[in-house]
């Protein structure tokens, strides 16, 4: 057997429709589309946007996702047996209380049945231990696993984030929490394809939350926010949740640690040098330290998130064609880099060092 094939379907769009409300004079365009109007190209850019919000909103999660999801968020991508059910028992009920949307197909079953179809499709292996059989992929099953992980990766992107806050803090009050959240929510919207507009998010945070609270992954005392216990088992659930987000925050904090760098020591740093170079020191990096997967380097992906920077204001370019930073780049690359271990700091660090001499 090769498994299930999983179809799902959205809601359908009517470009007509579509249009209509997001240009009202398309039509004046119809009878001389030789000379492409200057709507256009944008208006393809946001259709295309729209269809894969719709798409991850409609995404099918099956059992391959949920445990490639959590092996690729351990450091050698191995865990304990009874540790891998527990953590998905706690996915899908995720999944089932935090409803990312009402299309999503969602598995039946615990965590003992999902792991169960798994290892019937021979996509884990398991070495026997007397103190307990511990669950793994090989490096190029690792490799191969991250398409399925990135597939829904989007919807525990709420609790991820939450959990990446608590990194290097045992509390914080909870304006402080959102603060944070609603920084790098723009670029993870644009990453992710995230449905939700900034109103939206902060609603589903404000949800998220109150069942992080009920599941014990997060405490409430004298008006803050607690993460678990360090010895607990549910802050070994909530580092696993934090970590399912780290290469994509390890990618921004390339960017905006070359960036920082590189406009504080130089005025001529361009756009291309910036998405040149981020693609370079993330290629290194994930051959050094990380899963050597073509998307760790991707450069559209640099290209996207740099673009992304610029709508938002967070650099712009000079006269001379150079990139200028704003006002609160120092800010948003504070707050991503204190969302990233200690060990992933030093290698951004290292890595950067290296580069230079």
């Amino acid at each position: 057997s090769y498994g299930r094939v999983y179809v799902n379907f959205g809601n359908p769009v009517c470009i007509e429709t579509w249009l209509d409300k997001n240009q009202h004079d398309w039509r004046d365009s119809i009878d001389n589309f030789d000379d492409r109007p200057k709507w256009f190209t944008k208006k393809v850019k946001q259709l295309a946007n729209h269809l894969m919000m719709s798409i991850n909103s409609a995404a099918a999660v099956s059992p391959v996702t949920l445990v490639a999801l959590v092996l690729l968020s351990t450091p050698r991508y191995a865990i304990d047996k009874n540790e891998l059910i527990k953590q998905l028992d706690l996915y899908l009920k995720i999944l089932r209380t935090v409803q990312f949307s009402p299309d999503l197909v969602i598995p039946q079953g615990n965590g003992e049945d999902i792991l169960s179809a798994v290892e019937k499709l021979n996509a884990v292996q398991t070495a026997k231990q007397a103190m307990g059989d511990i669950v793994f992929f090989n490096e190029e099953t690792a490799v191969l696993m991250t398409y399925y992980r990135n597939n829904i990766l989007h919807l525990f992107v709420l609790p991820a984030l939450i959990s990446s806050c608590f990194r290097y803090a045992k509390s914080m009050g909870l304006h402080k929490l959102k603060e944070n959240c609603m920084i790098l929510y723009p670029y993870l919207k644009n990453e992710l394809f995230l449905h939700w507009d900034e109103r939206q998010f902060e609603l589903a945070l404000s949800e998220c939350i109150i069942f992080m609270l009920d599941e014990k992954l997060l405490s409430e005392k004298a008006g803050k926010l607690w993460r678990p216990q360090q010895r607990s088992s549910e802050m070994r659930s909530f580092l696993l949740l934090s970590e399912s987000l780290q290469n994509m925050l390890k990618r921004f904090a390339i960017v905006l640690t070359l960036l920082v760098r590189h406009t504080k020591e130089s005025k001529s740093f361009t756009r291309r040098d910036l998405e040149t170079s981020s693609q370079k020191l993330a290629e290194r990096i994930a051959i050094l330290y990380d899963i050597n997967a073509p998307e760790a380097f991707d450069k559209t992906v640099f290209a996207s998130l740099i673009a992304i920077l610029r709508e938002q204001g967070a650099i712009t370019n000079s006269d001379d064609g150079f990139l200028v930073m704003g006002d609160h780049i120092k800010e948003i690359h504070r707050t991503t880099v204190s969302m990233l271990p200690l060990s992933a700091q030093q290698q951004l660090q290292q890595v950067i060092v290296q580069s230079a001499s």
